[in-house]
């Protein structure tokens, strides 16, 4: 048996960028940005982190290359 592991080192120069946007819209139907949601890449949670901005935005740098899991806390 086998079995390998996603690895979760972060890369200089690789870049998750995104926004995060509440499931309710605002009252002119546009997206509602969430500011201060925690992301975190699943098993390097202290080292690999960042926040979004007032805007919702968000650019975890570094990432790791490949595929990986986030975890999004916007509480």
């Amino acid at each position: 048996m086998s079995f390998s592991t996603l690895g979760i080192t972060g890369l200089p120069g690789t870049a998750v960028v995104g926004r995060v946007y509440a499931s309710e819209k605002n009252l002119d139907g546009a997206n509602k940005p969430l500011p201060n949601v925690t992301i975190t890449v699943d098993g390097a949670e202290e080292t690999l982190r960042t926040a979004t901005d007032g805007n919702g935005f968000f650019q975890l740098d570094p990432a790791p290359a490949g595929r990986f899991f986030v975890h999004v806390d916007g509480r």
